[in-house]
């Protein structure tokens, strides 16, 4: 049987890389991690360097725009890693985020019997995560959105989207041109020195949702009782939540090999097993994924 090949070229921590092999709907597929530490550069070569050597690349650490409220701030790191394979289709995740990711809080609500109503959510970052953010919003949770803080540092706390859109036309500009990508996202060793950072927030929530490298980093150790919603994770990282007391982990994503992975490396699947060789249409996806059963997981670590 022929193995399909797909690589997510990462901006994220190489300390995270992963590889492991899965079959669905009657194809092999190998599946490979490969992070940059934040390298925009070696993140290019490696995309050139797969170029036509493999079925499909998936850029992870990074999107092409960070969206909000329909507004969309493109990436310019993100494109240019893109550029560099002519042959190889590149995606991002997002051609199937709008699929999946408004499922997790039907997960919460239904099988943890949760009153959103009760319930605080403190939401990382909800740029890159629109459609879960607005579907915690639209769900009714109390929910405080920290973008400015992770994109700009700032100790601002935004209580709904539509005050994110005014100001994302406000920094949105000014992340996305003129700051180096890693001020926006911890892309370094996700072993680094723990430092708290507006730590107040997580412990004020009940429901952290997120990127992982940000909440490992920069939420406080005792995070006992919570819930933590995110989207790639690590058995190692699992471990981590589990000694800092986290009760239940959302994932969007089923584990492969061990681990969730991000929507970048589902995505670059869907389009290895459909065998097109290109970026799948809104439909397409939805088929595959009706056809795979990939449900967000929920596991007790607690």
């Amino acid at each position: 049987m022929k193995v399909l090949k797909v690589v997510s070229v990462s901006l994220g921590p190489s300390d995270r890389d992963h590889e492991a092999e899965i079959e669905l709907l009657g194809k092999r597929i190998n599946i490979k991690r490969i992070g940059s530490d934040g390298d925009v550069e070696k993140a290019v070569r490696l995309a050139a360097t797969l170029d036509g050597r493999v079925d499909a690349i998936g850029i992870g650490g990074i999107d092409f725009y960070l969206t909000i409220k329909g507004d969309k701030y493109p990436m310019p790191d993100a494109f240019k890693i893109a550029r560099a394979a002519k042959n190889t289709p590149v995606v991002d995740g997002s051609g199937i985020k709008n699929q999946v990711e408004d499922k997790v809080v039907g997960i919460l609500i239904d099988e943890l019997k949760i009153n959103p109503a009760d319930k605080k959510v403190f939401f990382v970052c909800a740029t890159n995560r629109a459609l879960m953010a607005e579907s915690f919003e639209n769900a009714g949770f109390d929910i405080i959105f920290g973008d400015l803080m992770t994109a700009a540092k700032l100790p601002l706390p935004v209580k709904s989207l539509a005050a994110g859109k005014i100001a994302a036309k406000i920094f949105g500009p000014i992340v996305t041109r003129i700051l180096p990508y890693w001020f926006i996202y911890p892309v370094k060793s996700s072993k680094k020195s723990h430092s708290e950072r507006f730590g107040d927030y997580f412990r004020w929530a009940d429901i952290i949702a997120g990127d992982y490298n940000y909440i490992n980093l920069h939420a406080p150790l005792d995070l006992h009782g919570k819930t933590v919603v995110t989207t790639s994770a690590t058995e190692e990282n699992i471990e981590t939540l589990r000694r800092r007391g986290v009760k239940y982990l959302v994932t969007t994503y089923p584990r492969i090999g061990g681990r969730a992975y991000g929507a970048n490396v589902i995505e670059a699947l869907l389009i290895a097993v459909s065998g097109r060789k290109r970026p799948l249409f809104p439909g397409e996806y939805v088929e595959l994924i009706n056809k795979i059963n990939f449900p967000p997981r929920l596991e007790i670590l607690n």
